[in-house]
């Protein structure tokens, strides 16, 4: 067998059971929707953290693609889908929180992801300092995470205001 050939999984769930089994990772955000009939559209990814980024790509069989350092690509049923993977150390976050955030994840269904408090405030993170600007889908749930970890008090605006996100 010819070991370039490209690795084909069958579900997002044989590939999420694999890499279960083989490595320390999760899904950092937007798994809301993920499961085995999920088409992604133009512009869509996972977004994933990891403690050994060289266990994490052999397992998965990823294909490094365009787009910067942490950019792959595996092949999922009948589509190609576009991975952002991230690696503690590699400066996309503090490696205390990322050590943090791996060590404290909890499972959606079969999928690993970040516990109420790491969503919140890596996805407040993500919006205030790594992308600026805020996506129509963030704000609903920035409001559900911040009831449940006991942010209650933010009002409605809370991600709009500068002052109020820094004291956060």
């Amino acid at each position: 067998m010819d070991n370039t050939e490209e690795k084909k999984w069958d579900t997002f769930s044989d590939l999420i059971k694999s890499l279960n089994d083989k490595c320390n990772w999760l899904i950092i955000r937007n798994f809301e929707k993920l499961n085995n009939d999920f088409t992604f559209s133009e512009g869509e990814d996972i977004d994933i953290l990891c403690s050994n980024l060289d266990l994490l790509v052999s397992v998965m069989k990823a294909k490094k693609r365009e787009g910067g350092r942490c950019s792959y690509s595996v092949h999922i049923n009948n589509q190609i889908v576009p991975l952002d993977i991230r690696f503690i150390g590699d400066k996309y976050f503090d490696p205390l929180w990322a050590r943090d955030m791996l060590k404290n994840k909890v499972y959606k269904k079969e999928i690993p992801v970040l516990n109420n408090k790491d969503y919140f405030f890596s996805l407040l993170y993500h919006i205030k300092l790594q992308k600026y600007f805020i996506k129509d889908e963030y704000i609903p749930r920035l409001k559900i995470l911040a009831r449940k970890i006991n942010l209650e008090n933010l009002n409605d605006d809370f991600i709009y205001d500068d002052i109020v996100c820094s004291k956060i």
